[in-house]
């Protein structure tokens, strides 16, 4: 099975994602540069994305309050872009909710991912903090663990009785 080492997410979106790295052959042990185009498979009645932070205010929280966390619901979209903290072209990923095409998204730049499972993946990158009367603008450290946000329709009583097992 192929397998790429150090990969570098290059673009995510609804349900596919590029990733490229190095691919070492094993037939002749020469590392070739790759870019695997993916298609996501989300389950029935996905509607975009859940995130939760695993980073404040810079500091990593303990993974065991990462499941009680409150998450943050919108599409999720990670592209190249050039950002002005940093003064160069770098990844972003952006959070919208839903509906809302207007107001401020939440932002991750100079991200890349971390890991990937069936079920979620974790982004890594630098949050950037505006200034306030106390401090300057400061960025930080941050990541997101993200998953499929699943909103299954309500059933109608028919729907309902159709799932009830039938007594004879």
């Amino acid at each position: 099975m192929a397998e790429i080492a150090r990969p570098k997410l290059v673009w995510l979106k609804e349900r596919g994602l590029i990733l490229s790295g190095i691919e070492v052959l094993k037939e002749d042990k020469r590392e070739v540069y790759q870019t695997w185009v993916c298609d996501l498979m989300p389950p029935d009645f996905v509607k975009g994305f859940r995130v939760a932070d695993t980073y404040q205010n810079g500091v990593a929280r303990p993974r065991s309050a990462l499941r009680d966390m409150v998450s943050s619901n919108g599409n999720l979209i990670v592209s190249s872009q050039f950002e002005r903290a940093l003064n160069r072209h770098t990844m972003t990923a952006e959070l919208a909710a839903y509906g809302a095409p207007t107001g401020t998204p939440k932002r991750l730049i100079d991200c890349d991912i971390e890991f990937m499972s069936e079920e979620r993946f974790e982004l890594s990158g630098l949050h950037v903090s505006p200034p306030d009367e106390k401090r300057p603008e400061q960025i930080l450290r941050d990541a997101w663990l993200c998953e499929f946000h699943i909103e299954a329709p309500e059933l109608t009583r028919a729907g309902y009785r159709a799932l009830k097992p039938t007594t004879h």
